[in-house]
């Protein structure tokens, strides 16, 4: 299942979209500890990423999947290499993000700038038992437990 939404930067929406997440993620399953790093983390990035964006408006595509919770949330109005060198990113927002979700990715695209958040229900990603590291190729930068 795949929720789509555009929302501007409002604490209100922010709130709407919280309860999203955290319906999605009591439908996997994912316990109130999971849900709420989830909300955290994706709260973030759209708070930092929205103060970045020209116009504060944000793509957020949500998807629930058999043991994970994908959340990609896409700025149209940056590019790569502005997001990437922000004061924001450099403050450690995929930093903090990636201590609340179990896989960050950050990924060029046509589209603008995707921040990719991925939260496994329970625990059932086998590579999360490693310490985080950091991965990196051109077009993408990865946070990953």
């Amino acid at each position: 299942m795949i929720t789509e939404v555009q929302i501007k930067r409002c604490d209100s929406h922010l709130l709407r979209l919280r309860r999203i997440v955290s319906c999605i993620g009591a439908g996997l399953g994912m316990s109130r500890k999971e849900i709420e790093e989830t909300e955290n983390a994706v709260n973030e990035v759209c708070s930092k990423t929205a103060d970045s964006s020209r116009d504060g408006s944000l793509s957020v595509k949500l998807g629930a999947h058999d043991s994970h919770m994908t959340v990609e949330i896409t700025d149209p109005c940056l590019d790569c290499s502005s997001a990437c060198s922000s004061e924001a990113y450099h403050a450690g927002v995929l930093e903090r993000v990636g201590h609340l979700a179990d896989r960050v990715e950050l990924v060029r695209g046509d589209e603008g700038i995707t921040v990719v958040i991925t939260k496994y229900a329970a625990k059932q990603d086998p590579a999360l038992s490693k310490p985080i590291r950091y991965l990196a190729s051109v077009g993408t930068t990865s946070l990953q437990s």
